[in-house]
């Protein structure tokens, strides 16, 4: 029989037959179901949640209050958390759970917005550059050519950086032009290490670099790109994503990496005002 007669916020879960308990719980239904996303039902939270926690068992020790306020914001961003569709995770930190959005998440977003036709990221590898697979340049008309090689197995959790070469992340939007943003993995790292999971055993940046690294570019790409006031769920994703690192919004970009804009230029400002 579970222990959870009512909502205490500060009070670990403890255990799986606890977290069920507490999404049937009218006070905390209330909670999850207030400004949620098309198809976010309490039922489909609260399986996400145990979806978590049987894989990951940490999250049984955080606390009420911090696994409600994460299911919550990835509900109204319309974002699964589970963590099986790389869209978002919840990632316990002691006795407080975190939500991080993933790079699958942030594209779902992109897209959702309707101002976007295409959008994606890419890790270039080491292999890629040394064959002449990779070729970028700078300047009035920038050229970037990239022929990623899928006939290798490549690694996806943190060993990967060993062979990794840069990150970028390009976007055609639907009034025309094109915007992209590349970053050495150098500077990956460095957002990386500024981040709460960074450095945290299990987080998405250790199992999942590959996704971490792509969604960082994706993520510094997106802080340029025009955002009307129809984006909420994407500003609110990046807004969110702003609170996991220990920097200001100033000190992350870098004028080296100002994204380059080609095709028509004009579009993207047409946009923006």
């Amino acid at each position: 029989m579970s222990n959870v007669v009512k909502y205490e916020g500060k009070m670990p879960i403890k255990s799986s037959g606890n977290l069920k308990a507490l999404f049937k719980l009218d006070s905390v239904r209330g909670m999850i179901s207030q400004g949620v996303a098309k198809g976010m039902t309490p039922e489909r939270i609260a399986k996400m949640a145990l979806t978590v926690a049987i894989s990951n068992p940490k999250l049984l020790q955080c606390t009420q209050e911090s696994i409600v306020l994460s299911l919550v914001k990835s509900a109204q961003m319309g974002l699964d958390c589970s963590g099986a569709l790389g869209q978002a995770y919840l990632v316990p930190y002691g006795k407080t759970c975190n939500l991080i959005v993933g790079y699958s998440g942030l594209l779902a977003l992109a897209h959702r917005s309707g101002q976007v036709k295409s959008i994606q990221s890419y890790i270039v590898w080491k292999d890629e550059v040394k064959s002449g697979d990779f070729v970028y340049e700078a300047g009035l008309e920038p050229k970037l050519e990239h022929r990623p090689d899928f006939s290798k197995s490549r690694k996806l959790d943190k060993s990967a950086k060993e062979e990794a070469y840069c990150v970028y992340a390009v976007a055609q939007m639907v009034g025309g032009g094109i915007q992209h943003v590349i970053m050495p993995i150098e500077d990956v790292e460095v957002i990386k290490s500024r981040s709460a999971s960074g450095n945290y055993s299990g987080a998405p940046w250790d199992k999942h670099w590959v996704e971490m690294a792509k969604k960082t570019a994706l993520r510094r790409l997106m802080k340029y790109m025009p955002m009307s006031i129809e984006n909420e769920n994407l500003e609110r994703a990046i807004g969110h994503d702003n609170e996991q690192y220990n920097f200001s919004e100033a000190e992350e970009i870098n004028p080296n990496e100002m994204p380059m804009t080609h095709g028509d230029p004009s579009a993207t400002e047409k946009e923006a005002n």
